[in-house]
């Protein structure tokens, strides 16, 4: 399965968008035209036939300053029309200035969301298949994953649905516990290295630290959502960036004393042989434990369309 290309899925998602602007940009060149058509017809022909006057010509600024003998002949006229009418210039420079802007801007978005999916897609996350259960199950469900034909590897993950407090400042989303050993699913900081999880502690993401306005080695409040609720509290031992989502990652087995449980996940990560990729798939829909399998490539597709969406409206 190869990875989508963001130029051409922008082009592939909205032709209506497309075909919009190719005719407001059609419209604009000929409203432009019939505008000097329409000034041409007004001129009376005796006027419009006499030639144009010569234009006043004058030695230029930079000629009297000493330079005009590093000068060749059309270098100096081509200075000398710019000082004639120094308006045109300016805004021709101006014009120049913003279409290159605008290709620039245009690069940008491509080189930007292609770096996201590389290093999300690529680096942070290289399982094949994300499965989600039904609801938390013991640690001995990843043999039953494991004995799939196809599956390569498989690695447990607990995910815990909480508020997160700081102070005033609360934040819905989740926490997750992630194995010490895994490979499948990592954390990386600004320099794409791996983050090793500490052994207790939670570790945000940069956007949420921000939201909450909380720092490394001060207290977070976590209201879990499931269960009885409890709440609970746990220290900040550091924080990763991440390009997609807001959450907050535990090591899993201090995930799990934090929610005062025994080995227990709520799913797992699997690195699948991309020829059986089917096989697993179908063989995990008729799974009961399993609610849902969500495939890296189609997830990476879904990224796409929603970041094409976002960048033909802005």
């Amino acid at each position: 399965m190869g990875y989508y290309r963001f130029p051409f899925l922008l082009y592939q998602l909205r032709p209506g968008v497309m075909l919009g602007a190719t005719l407001i940009s059609a419209g604009a060149a000929a409203a432009g035209t019939l505008y000097s058509v329409i000034r041409a017809s007004l001129v009376p022909p005796a006027v419009g036939m006499q030639p144009e006057p010569p234009a006043r010509d004058r030695v230029s600024i930079v000629e009297r300053i000493g330079l005009r003998r590093w000068l060749a002949q059309p270098t100096r006229m081509i200075v000398r029309n710019l000082e004639r009418r120094p308006v045109k210039a300016a805004l021709s420079a101006v014009g120049v200035a913003f279409a290159c802007a605008i290709l620039i801007t245009g690069g940008f978005f491509n080189d930007a969301v292609d770096y996201m999916v590389d290093v999300q897609f690529k680096l942070a996350q290289q399982d094949d298949i994300a499965v989600t259960f039904h609801e938390v199950a013991s640690t001995r469900a990843l043999s039953s994953l494991r004995s799939l034909p196809g599956v390569r590897r498989a690695e447990g993950y607990r995910s815990v649905p909480a508020r997160l407090r700081h102070e005033h400042r609360t934040y819905r989303t989740s926490l997750n516990g992630m194995p010490q050993d895994g490979v499948l699913r990592r954390l990386l900081n600004r320099e794409l290295r791996p983050v090793a999880l500490p052994p207790d502690g939670v570790v945000l993401t940069d956007h949420l630290a921000e939201i909450l306005d909380i720092r490394p080695g001060e207290i977070l409040t976590v209201e879990v959502l499931e269960g009885s609720r409890p709440v609970r509290t746990v220290p900040v031992a550091g924080v990763v960036s991440e390009y997609v989502g807001v959450a907050g990652y535990m090591r899993l087995p201090a995930l799990q004393r934090l929610m005062r449980e025994g080995p227990s996940i709520s799913g797992a990560y699997l690195s699948v042989d991309s020829a059986r990729m089917e096989e697993v798939y179908a063989r995990l829909k008729e799974m009961p434990r399993v609610a849902g399998a969500a495939v890296r490539e189609k997830a990476l597709q879904n990224f796409y369309e929603t970041m094409a969406n976002q960048v033909l409206v802005f």
